[in-house]
């Protein structure tokens, strides 16, 4: 029995191939990978190449996206060279597409980044340009990494956060203290993910696992939705970014002490 993945490129030639305006159809990604075995949750990436003046009817228009099922839901970026549109069919189908011209396409050593730095399977081309790319090799792109001023950012927007989110408690509007508070725990899991990149290597991983851990950590933060619980949530969201921003650098200087103060009085306060 065929897999969706099949069934759904089969359908994609079959669609794209009589429409004279997509000069080509490639498959990259895990699906031309021999060693990765897809299961029913692998999606499908392909590079669409279409003639530089038909790229507004594909972007960001979806109704082309119509006649392959029904659409759940989608996203989509762009930038100077090409446009891309992640979509997910009600039965859960995903097709990651990235669209771009023959004109884009020449220019690909300029990308900011290369997706199919892993290869490209030609579906179907009638274009030298399509051709030629897809028998060039990429270098894998380094990682972008997080300099040290965008990390002070970071840990500086942090702190503010919670004390605009202690703030909000004691002046009572837990509605706002809540948001800052769950804000948090999704920073912590922000900064977790970025040493998890910095020590692979890499932002894409098939598989988790690592960095589950982080997950159960997390559980300290989960407070009732009270003012003393929102604030003992702010506390343990701090014990637990810090510890992990000390793992950024040797250097790091940690300073939960004062908020940690403020909490314990506050809450003081609030027993009253």
């Amino acid at each position: 029995m065929k897999s969706w993945q099949e069934s759904m490129l089969e359908n994609l030639i079959l669609y794209f191939e009589p429409n004279a305006n997509i000069v080509g159809l490639l498959l990259f990604g895990s699906s031309i990978r021999p060693a990765i075995l897809p299961d029913y949750w692998s999606d499908i990436d392909v590079l669409l190449v279409v003639r530089e003046d038909e790229l507004k009817n594909f972007f960001p228009s979806v109704e082309w996206l119509k006649p392959l099922g029904k659409i759940y839901t989608f996203s989509q970026s762009s930038d100077d060279h090409k446009c891309t549109i992640r979509v997910c069919f009600e039965d859960f189908s995903r097709i990651d597409f990235l669209i771009t011209s023959e004109t884009s396409l020449l220019k690909v050593r300029e990308w900011s980044s290369i997706p199919f730095f892993s290869g490209l399977k030609v579906l179907f081309s009638r274009s030298s340009v399509v051709d030629t790319v897809a028998a060039q090799t990429f270098s894998k792109q380094d990682n972008p990494s997080v300099t040290q001023e965008q990390f002070n950012e970071m840990v500086n927007a942090f702190r503010f956060k919670s004390m605009l989110a202690v703030y909000k408690v004691v002046r009572g509007d837990l509605l706002i203290a809540l948001h800052l508070a769950q804000d948090l725990i999704r920073d912590c899991c922000v900064l977790g993910m970025i040493l998890r990149d910095r020590a692979t290597g890499t932002n894409i991983y098939k598989h988790g696992g690592l960095g589950n851990e982080l997950v159960s950590q997390l559980e300290a933060t989960q407070k009732p939705f009270s003012p003393l619980g929102i604030l003992d949530s702010i506390k343990e969201s701090n014990r637990l970014f810090e510890t992990l921003a000390s793992e950024w650098s040797n250097d790091y200087q940690e300073n939960r002490q004062p908020l940690f103060d403020w909490i314990e009085r506050e809450k003081t306060e609030l027993s009253f």
